[in-house]
């Protein structure tokens, strides 16, 4: 349980010094299809919220199970 933790805190933080030092990539505005309109929206934002939502559906599956 200890090395999970370290490794799940070690690549948010890896993650996080990515973005960081590429801030102006992800911010770039660009356009995106959806199928039936586009967006002007910058992709890598789009990108790091879908991470940080499938980030967050880990974490409370985890809880979910360990409580019960």
């Amino acid at each position: 349980m200890r090395f999970r933790t370290i490794f799940l805190v070690l690549v948010i933080l890896l993650v996080a010094g990515f973005v960081a030092l590429n801030v102006d990539e992800f911010t770039r505005v660009s356009m995106l299809s959806l199928g039936f309109t586009t967006v002007e929206v910058a992709l890598g934002m789009v990108m790091l919220l879908l991470l940080v939502v499938s980030l967050v559906v880990f974490l409370a599956s985890t809880l979910y199970m360990q409580s019960k």
